[in-house]
Protein backbone atom coordinates (compact mmCIF):
# COMPACT_ATOMS: atom_id res chain seq x y z
CA UNK A 1 0.00 0.00 0.00
CA UNK A 2 2.88 2.36 0.87
CA UNK A 3 4.41 2.01 -2.56
CA UNK A 4 1.04 2.85 -4.14
CA UNK A 5 0.87 6.09 -2.13
CA UNK A 6 4.47 6.93 -3.13
CA UNK A 7 3.65 6.45 -6.81
CA UNK A 8 0.55 8.65 -6.52
CA UNK A 9 2.48 11.44 -4.76
CA UNK A 10 5.31 11.25 -7.29
CA UNK A 11 2.88 11.47 -10.19
CA UNK A 12 1.17 14.44 -8.56
CA UNK A 13 4.50 16.24 -8.17
CA UNK A 14 5.38 15.57 -11.79
CA UNK A 15 2.04 16.96 -12.87
CA UNK A 16 2.60 20.08 -10.78
CA UNK A 17 6.08 20.56 -12.22
CA UNK A 18 4.71 20.04 -15.69
CA UNK A 19 2.06 22.69 -15.11
CA UNK A 20 4.73 25.11 -13.87
CA UNK A 21 6.85 24.52 -16.97
CA UNK A 22 3.87 25.03 -19.24
CA UNK A 23 3.61 28.61 -17.99
CA UNK A 24 6.65 29.36 -20.14
CA UNK A 25 5.91 28.97 -23.82
CA UNK A 26 8.44 27.22 -26.08
CA UNK A 27 11.56 29.37 -26.72
CA UNK A 28 10.50 31.84 -24.03
CA UNK A 29 12.77 32.90 -21.18
CA UNK A 30 12.16 32.19 -17.52
CA UNK A 31 13.47 35.03 -15.33
CA UNK A 32 15.06 34.07 -12.03
CA UNK A 33 14.54 36.69 -9.33
CA UNK A 34 17.24 36.15 -6.69
CA UNK A 35 17.80 38.64 -3.92
CA UNK A 36 20.80 40.91 -4.46
CA UNK A 37 23.24 40.39 -1.59
CA UNK A 38 25.78 43.00 -2.70
CA UNK A 39 27.34 44.75 -5.67
CA UNK A 40 30.97 44.86 -6.70
CA UNK A 41 33.33 46.22 -9.34
CA UNK A 42 35.73 43.76 -10.95
CA UNK A 43 38.84 44.37 -13.03
CA UNK A 44 38.73 43.12 -16.63
CA UNK A 45 41.25 40.55 -17.74
CA UNK A 46 44.25 41.72 -19.69
CA UNK A 47 44.11 42.53 -23.39
CA UNK A 48 46.74 44.09 -25.58
CA UNK A 49 44.68 46.36 -27.82
CA UNK A 50 41.18 47.18 -28.95
CA UNK A 51 39.55 48.55 -32.10
CA UNK A 52 36.30 50.45 -32.44
CA UNK A 53 33.26 48.70 -33.88
CA UNK A 54 30.90 50.87 -35.94
CA UNK A 55 27.12 50.68 -36.04
CA UNK A 56 27.31 49.11 -39.49
CA UNK A 57 29.63 46.42 -38.13
CA UNK A 58 27.32 45.80 -35.17
CA UNK A 59 24.46 45.17 -37.58
CA UNK A 60 26.65 42.78 -39.58
CA UNK A 61 27.77 40.89 -36.48
CA UNK A 62 24.18 40.53 -35.25
CA UNK A 63 22.23 40.25 -38.53
CA UNK A 64 18.91 39.23 -36.96
CA UNK A 65 18.98 41.79 -34.13
CA UNK A 66 16.26 44.37 -34.68
CA UNK A 67 16.78 47.82 -33.21
CA UNK A 68 13.76 49.96 -32.45
CA UNK A 69 13.27 53.47 -33.76
CA UNK A 70 15.88 56.01 -32.60
CA UNK A 71 18.28 53.29 -31.43
CA UNK A 72 21.94 53.41 -32.41
CA UNK A 73 24.90 51.13 -31.77
CA UNK A 74 28.63 51.16 -31.29
CA UNK A 75 31.18 48.89 -29.67
CA UNK A 76 34.73 47.62 -29.46
CA UNK A 77 36.68 44.46 -30.21
CA UNK A 78 39.54 43.38 -27.95
CA UNK A 79 42.61 41.43 -29.08
CA UNK A 80 45.81 39.84 -27.88
CA UNK A 81 49.10 41.11 -29.32
CA UNK A 82 49.04 38.44 -32.06
CA UNK A 83 45.60 39.56 -33.27
CA UNK A 84 43.56 36.86 -31.51
CA UNK A 85 40.03 38.14 -30.90
CA UNK A 86 39.15 37.68 -27.21
CA UNK A 87 36.14 39.89 -26.50
CA UNK A 88 33.54 42.05 -28.21
CA UNK A 89 31.04 44.38 -26.68
CA UNK A 90 28.26 46.35 -28.28
CA UNK A 91 26.11 49.14 -26.85
CA UNK A 92 22.65 49.76 -28.23
CA UNK A 93 21.24 53.04 -27.00
CA UNK A 94 18.58 55.68 -27.50
CA UNK A 95 19.75 59.28 -27.69
CA UNK A 96 16.87 60.73 -25.69
CA UNK A 97 16.67 58.10 -22.94
CA UNK A 98 18.92 56.82 -20.18
CA UNK A 99 18.58 53.37 -21.66
CA UNK A 100 21.44 51.23 -22.89
CA UNK A 101 21.60 47.58 -23.84
CA UNK A 102 25.03 46.00 -23.49
CA UNK A 103 25.97 42.80 -25.31
CA UNK A 104 29.20 41.18 -24.13
CA UNK A 105 30.87 38.42 -26.14
CA UNK A 106 33.73 36.22 -24.96
CA UNK A 107 35.57 33.62 -27.02
CA UNK A 108 36.47 30.32 -25.30
CA UNK A 109 35.43 31.81 -21.97
CA UNK A 110 32.94 34.31 -20.60
CA UNK A 111 33.78 37.93 -21.31
CA UNK A 112 35.15 39.92 -18.40
CA UNK A 113 34.64 43.35 -19.90
CA UNK A 114 31.82 44.05 -17.43
CA UNK A 115 33.04 46.00 -14.42
CA UNK A 116 29.81 46.02 -12.39
CA UNK A 117 28.39 42.83 -10.94
CA UNK A 118 25.52 41.87 -8.67
CA UNK A 119 26.23 39.16 -6.11
CA UNK A 120 23.52 36.73 -5.04
CA UNK A 121 23.35 34.18 -2.24
CA UNK A 122 25.74 31.27 -2.81
CA UNK A 123 22.98 28.68 -2.43
CA UNK A 124 20.76 30.31 -5.09
CA UNK A 125 19.36 27.72 -7.48
CA UNK A 126 18.74 28.95 -11.03
CA UNK A 127 16.28 27.69 -13.56
CA UNK A 128 17.48 27.61 -17.16
CA UNK A 129 15.37 28.18 -20.27
CA UNK A 130 15.57 26.26 -23.54
CA UNK A 131 15.57 28.70 -26.46
CA UNK A 132 16.03 27.03 -29.83
CA UNK A 133 17.97 24.24 -28.09
CA UNK A 134 20.28 26.72 -26.36
CA UNK A 135 20.35 26.82 -22.55
CA UNK A 136 19.76 30.38 -21.27
CA UNK A 137 20.21 31.64 -17.72
CA UNK A 138 18.24 34.86 -17.18
CA UNK A 139 17.94 37.07 -14.10
CA UNK A 140 15.67 39.96 -13.21
CA UNK A 141 16.76 41.73 -10.04
CA UNK A 142 16.22 44.93 -8.11
CA UNK A 143 18.92 47.52 -8.65
CA UNK A 144 20.31 50.50 -6.79
CA UNK A 145 19.71 52.88 -9.70
CA UNK A 146 15.95 52.92 -9.82
CA UNK A 147 13.03 51.70 -7.73
CA UNK A 148 10.78 51.25 -10.75
CA UNK A 149 13.24 49.64 -13.18
CA UNK A 150 14.71 46.17 -12.91
CA UNK A 151 18.16 44.90 -13.87
CA UNK A 152 18.05 42.24 -16.58
CA UNK A 153 20.88 39.82 -17.32
CA UNK A 154 20.87 36.82 -19.69
CA UNK A 155 23.76 34.46 -20.48
CA UNK A 156 24.14 31.62 -22.95
CA UNK A 157 26.73 29.87 -25.09
CA UNK A 158 26.82 28.95 -28.78
CA UNK A 159 29.81 26.73 -29.56
CA UNK A 160 32.84 28.44 -28.04
CA UNK A 161 31.17 31.87 -28.02
CA UNK A 162 29.78 33.15 -24.71
CA UNK A 163 26.98 35.73 -24.90
CA UNK A 164 25.77 38.07 -22.19
CA UNK A 165 23.00 40.69 -22.49
CA UNK A 166 22.38 43.34 -19.83
CA UNK A 167 20.16 46.38 -19.41
CA UNK A 168 17.74 48.12 -17.04
CA UNK A 169 14.07 48.65 -17.84
CA UNK A 170 10.50 48.41 -16.68
CA UNK A 171 9.59 44.82 -15.71
CA UNK A 172 7.08 44.11 -18.48
CA UNK A 173 8.93 45.99 -21.21
CA UNK A 174 12.26 44.50 -20.12
CA UNK A 175 11.02 40.92 -20.20
CA UNK A 176 9.66 41.33 -23.71
CA UNK A 177 12.80 43.07 -24.94
CA UNK A 178 15.12 40.45 -23.46
CA UNK A 179 13.14 37.67 -25.10
CA UNK A 180 13.41 39.44 -28.47
CA UNK A 181 17.15 40.07 -28.15
CA UNK A 182 18.11 36.58 -26.93
CA UNK A 183 16.06 34.84 -29.61
CA UNK A 184 17.52 37.04 -32.36
CA UNK A 185 21.11 36.51 -31.15
CA UNK A 186 20.65 32.74 -31.05
CA UNK A 187 19.07 32.66 -34.52
CA UNK A 188 21.83 34.93 -35.84
CA UNK A 189 24.59 32.62 -34.63
CA UNK A 190 28.24 33.55 -34.42
CA UNK A 191 29.37 33.71 -38.06
CA UNK A 192 29.17 37.52 -38.10
CA UNK A 193 32.26 37.81 -35.91
CA UNK A 194 34.39 36.78 -38.89
CA UNK A 195 34.59 40.45 -39.98
CA UNK A 196 36.51 41.26 -36.79
CA UNK A 197 39.13 38.55 -37.13
CA UNK A 198 42.61 38.91 -38.64
CA UNK A 199 42.91 42.67 -37.96
CA UNK A 200 45.80 44.78 -39.14
CA UNK A 201 48.12 44.65 -36.14
CA UNK A 202 48.80 48.06 -34.58
CA UNK A 203 52.18 49.29 -33.46
CA UNK A 204 52.50 48.70 -29.72
CA UNK A 205 55.64 49.07 -27.70
CA UNK A 206 57.01 50.66 -24.57
CA UNK A 207 60.48 51.03 -23.14
CA UNK A 208 62.08 52.57 -20.11
CA UNK A 209 64.30 55.59 -20.62
CA UNK A 210 67.11 57.13 -18.62
CA UNK A 211 67.28 60.91 -18.58
CA UNK A 212 70.17 60.78 -21.04
CA UNK A 213 68.27 58.44 -23.39
CA UNK A 214 65.32 60.82 -23.35
CA UNK A 215 67.53 63.53 -24.87
CA UNK A 216 68.41 61.21 -27.75
CA UNK A 217 64.81 60.52 -28.80
CA UNK A 218 64.47 61.69 -32.40
CA UNK A 219 60.87 62.88 -31.98
CA UNK A 220 60.74 64.37 -28.51
CA UNK A 221 64.33 64.72 -27.29
CA UNK A 222 64.40 68.43 -28.14
CA UNK A 223 61.59 69.03 -25.60
CA UNK A 224 63.31 67.44 -22.62
CA UNK A 225 64.30 70.27 -20.22
CA UNK A 226 68.00 71.01 -20.12
CA UNK A 227 67.91 72.83 -16.78
CA UNK A 228 66.95 70.78 -13.72
CA UNK A 229 66.68 72.82 -10.48
CA UNK A 230 68.57 71.73 -7.37
CA UNK A 231 66.85 69.04 -5.33
CA UNK A 232 64.87 67.51 -8.17
CA UNK A 233 65.63 63.81 -8.62
CA UNK A 234 64.86 61.97 -11.84
CA UNK A 235 62.70 58.94 -10.97
CA UNK A 236 61.95 57.26 -14.28
CA UNK A 237 61.10 57.81 -17.90
CA UNK A 238 59.39 55.88 -20.65
CA UNK A 239 58.57 55.92 -24.35
CA UNK A 240 55.15 54.60 -25.38
CA UNK A 241 53.48 53.89 -28.71
CA UNK A 242 49.92 52.56 -29.02
CA UNK A 243 48.83 53.33 -32.54
CA UNK A 244 45.31 51.96 -32.06
CA UNK A 245 44.73 54.78 -29.56
CA UNK A 246 46.73 57.32 -31.54
CA UNK A 247 49.16 57.39 -28.61
CA UNK A 248 52.81 58.25 -29.19
CA UNK A 249 54.44 59.95 -26.24
CA UNK A 250 57.30 60.21 -23.76
CA UNK A 251 56.78 60.47 -20.01
CA UNK A 252 59.36 61.73 -17.53
CA UNK A 253 58.93 61.89 -13.76
CA UNK A 254 60.91 63.77 -11.08
CA UNK A 255 60.53 64.07 -7.32
CA UNK A 256 61.78 66.52 -4.70
CA UNK A 257 61.67 64.94 -1.24
CA UNK A 258 61.05 67.03 1.86
CA UNK A 259 63.81 67.47 4.40
CA UNK A 260 63.11 65.02 7.21
CA UNK A 261 63.73 67.70 9.85
CA UNK A 262 60.95 69.81 8.29
CA UNK A 263 58.52 66.88 8.41
CA UNK A 264 59.42 66.08 12.02
CA UNK A 265 58.77 69.71 12.95
CA UNK A 266 55.27 69.57 11.43
CA UNK A 267 54.59 66.23 13.08
CA UNK A 268 55.74 67.36 16.53
CA UNK A 269 53.68 70.55 16.33
CA UNK A 270 50.65 68.46 15.39
CA UNK A 271 51.22 66.11 18.34
CA UNK A 272 51.51 68.99 20.83
CA UNK A 273 48.53 70.95 19.50
CA UNK A 274 46.06 68.18 18.69
CA UNK A 275 42.85 67.91 20.69
CA UNK A 276 41.64 64.53 19.46
CA UNK A 277 41.16 61.69 21.93
CA UNK A 278 42.45 59.12 19.44
CA UNK A 279 45.98 57.78 19.97
CA UNK A 280 48.96 59.53 18.41
CA UNK A 281 49.86 58.03 15.06
CA UNK A 282 53.58 57.10 14.88
CA UNK A 283 55.68 59.32 12.61
CA UNK A 284 57.07 56.43 10.60
CA UNK A 285 53.54 55.34 9.71
CA UNK A 286 52.29 58.75 8.56
CA UNK A 287 51.68 59.20 4.85
CA UNK A 288 53.07 62.64 4.06
CA UNK A 289 52.13 62.69 0.39
CA UNK A 290 54.37 62.79 -2.63
CA UNK A 291 56.12 65.62 -4.36
CA UNK A 292 56.31 64.47 -7.95
CA UNK A 293 56.22 66.18 -11.30
CA UNK A 294 55.52 64.45 -14.61
CA UNK A 295 56.10 65.69 -18.15
CA UNK A 296 54.21 64.05 -20.98
CA UNK A 297 55.59 64.99 -24.40
CA UNK A 298 53.55 64.14 -27.51
CA UNK A 299 52.28 65.38 -30.85
CA UNK A 300 49.16 67.46 -30.33
CA UNK A 301 45.87 65.96 -31.52
CA UNK A 302 43.11 68.03 -33.08
CA UNK A 303 40.58 67.50 -30.29
CA UNK A 304 43.13 68.68 -27.70
CA UNK A 305 43.26 72.10 -29.33
CA UNK A 306 39.77 72.73 -27.96
CA UNK A 307 41.53 73.44 -24.64
CA UNK A 308 43.67 76.19 -26.13
CA UNK A 309 43.38 78.98 -23.59
CA UNK A 310 43.99 82.70 -23.49
CA UNK A 311 45.28 84.84 -20.65
CA UNK A 312 41.70 85.96 -20.01
CA UNK A 313 39.93 82.58 -19.84
CA UNK A 314 42.51 79.96 -18.78
CA UNK A 315 41.06 79.70 -15.27
CA UNK A 316 37.94 78.12 -16.79
CA UNK A 317 39.89 75.05 -17.97
CA UNK A 318 40.99 72.00 -15.99
CA UNK A 319 44.12 71.47 -18.12
CA UNK A 320 44.52 74.65 -20.19
CA UNK A 321 46.85 74.67 -23.21
CA UNK A 322 49.06 77.73 -23.71
CA UNK A 323 51.09 78.71 -26.74
CA UNK A 324 54.74 78.66 -25.66
CA UNK A 325 55.30 82.19 -26.92
CA UNK A 326 52.43 83.55 -24.80
CA UNK A 327 53.21 81.74 -21.53
CA UNK A 328 54.61 83.79 -18.63
CA UNK A 329 55.74 83.06 -15.10
CA UNK A 330 52.77 85.00 -13.75
CA UNK A 331 50.34 82.69 -15.60
CA UNK A 332 52.06 79.58 -14.25
CA UNK A 333 51.94 81.03 -10.74
CA UNK A 334 48.20 81.70 -11.08
CA UNK A 335 47.48 78.13 -12.23
CA UNK A 336 48.72 76.67 -8.94
CA UNK A 337 45.98 75.69 -6.50
CA UNK A 338 47.11 75.60 -2.86
CA UNK A 339 45.32 73.87 -0.04
CA UNK A 340 45.82 72.42 3.41
CA UNK A 341 46.78 68.86 2.65
CA UNK A 342 46.06 66.29 5.33
CA UNK A 343 48.49 63.40 5.16
CA UNK A 344 46.60 60.59 6.80
CA UNK A 345 46.75 57.08 8.06
CA UNK A 346 44.50 54.84 10.09
CA UNK A 347 44.63 53.71 13.68
CA UNK A 348 42.65 50.84 15.18
CA UNK A 349 41.98 51.20 18.90
CA UNK A 350 41.42 48.36 21.36
CA UNK A 351 37.77 48.12 20.32
CA UNK A 352 38.65 47.75 16.65
CA UNK A 353 37.39 51.21 15.74
CA UNK A 354 39.29 53.01 13.01
CA UNK A 355 40.23 56.67 13.25
CA UNK A 356 41.71 58.91 10.57
CA UNK A 357 44.75 60.94 11.49
CA UNK A 358 45.35 64.28 9.75
CA UNK A 359 48.51 66.34 9.90
CA UNK A 360 48.03 69.71 8.13
CA UNK A 361 50.64 70.44 5.49
CA UNK A 362 50.35 73.21 2.91
CA UNK A 363 50.53 71.75 -0.55
CA UNK A 364 49.61 72.76 -4.07
CA UNK A 365 48.69 71.14 -7.35
CA UNK A 366 49.34 72.40 -10.83
CA UNK A 367 48.47 71.08 -14.26
CA UNK A 368 48.70 72.68 -17.69
CA UNK A 369 49.94 72.09 -21.24
CA UNK A 370 52.35 74.08 -23.39
CA UNK A 371 52.22 73.94 -27.17
CA UNK A 372 55.52 74.20 -29.03
CA UNK A 373 54.40 74.14 -32.66
CA UNK A 374 53.03 70.60 -33.08
CA UNK A 375 54.49 69.27 -29.82
CA UNK A 376 52.46 69.33 -26.63
CA UNK A 377 54.21 69.27 -23.24
CA UNK A 378 51.80 68.34 -20.43
CA UNK A 379 52.94 69.15 -16.91
CA UNK A 380 51.38 67.80 -13.71
CA UNK A 381 52.91 68.38 -10.32
CA UNK A 382 52.25 68.31 -6.61
CA UNK A 383 53.90 71.51 -5.46
CA UNK A 384 54.40 71.01 -1.77
CA UNK A 385 58.17 71.00 -2.15
CA UNK A 386 58.37 71.54 -5.91
CA UNK A 387 57.99 75.26 -6.47
CA UNK A 388 56.42 77.15 -9.32
CA UNK A 389 59.88 78.66 -9.84
CA UNK A 390 61.27 75.14 -10.39
CA UNK A 391 58.71 74.44 -13.09
CA UNK A 392 59.25 77.79 -14.78
CA UNK A 393 63.03 77.34 -14.90
CA UNK A 394 62.60 73.99 -16.62
CA UNK A 395 60.21 75.50 -19.17
CA UNK A 396 62.52 78.45 -19.80
CA UNK A 397 65.26 76.04 -20.84
CA UNK A 398 63.05 75.03 -23.77
CA UNK A 399 62.23 78.59 -24.75
CA UNK A 400 65.80 79.85 -25.11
Amino acid sequence: MKWCITIVVTLALLLLIGCGESEIEPNQIFFNTPEVVSEMVISPRGRDFHLSVSEEQVRTIFPTLEMVEHEHAWGAAYYLIDGTLTDVYAHIYQEDLDHRITINIGFDRASSISLHEYLFAENTVYRYSDVYDVSVKAIMADNSWSESWKSFDARFKIGNVYFRVRFRDDEVVGKNRMNEIVRSLILGGSDGFAILKDPELPEIHSEELTFYEAFLDENFGAFVPTHIPNGLIFLHGGRYVRSYRDDDFMRLVWEKPYEEAYLYDIYNRWVSERTSDSPVFPFDEVFLGTNEMSWRISKVRDYELERLATIEDFENWFMPIFLAEELTFDIVRRIERKSEFGPQGSYWDENGDEADIFIPLEIGRIGFDVLFGEILVSINATTGNISVEDIWQMLESLMD
